[in-house]
């Protein structure tokens, strides 16, 4: 098996740990800090009012007749301070992507890190899956920012 990638990227917002905790564990939100060329679905038989340990759920990313069928579980879950998701079927080999928020100068520093192994290419396309996340991440930090300031 090939050796897992590692992407870290944080935003900081104006808002509690609490606050901003609350907003990530929404699954409504996740569609909106996607970028909209990827045209995200959760499937409504997967979702639930905010997410907790052992939640699972369906996503499904694409246009048909190409439409990826992603799904996840929560595998760790520490209100207010953490929680991460893995990818149980989907694109990946591995995906395991964890959301910390850290309390600094009066606001929240939301950390994510995601340990990814891709199941095509996994060697060559590595360049490529980090250009796609640093990029689907820019959305999404503009996006935050955007949600949570106002």
């Amino acid at each position: 098996m090939s050796k897992s990638e590692i992407f870290t990227t944080r935003v900081w917002v104006n808002k509690t740990k609490a606050e901003v905790f609350d907003f990530f564990s929404d699954l409504n939100n996740l569609v909106l800090l996607t970028p909209p060329l990827m045209n995200m679905n959760i499937d409504e038989s997967f979702l639930a009012d905010k997410v907790k340990k052992d939640t699972s759920f369906q996503i499904k990313i694409g246009y048909r007749p190409l439409v990826l069928k992603w799904q996840s579980e929560i595998t760790d879950w520490n209100p207010s301070d953490h929680f991460a998701d893995m990818q149980t079927t989907g694109p990946y080999s591995k995906w395991i992507h964890k959301h910390s928020f850290v309390e600094d100068d009066g606001g929240t520093w939301v950390v994510d890190e995601i340990e990814y192994i891709p199941k095509l290419f996994p060697t060559l396309g590595k360049y490529f899956y980090k250009l796609l996340l640093k990029s689907m991440f820019s959305y999404r930090d503009k996006q935050v920012k955007k949600l949570l300031f106002n």
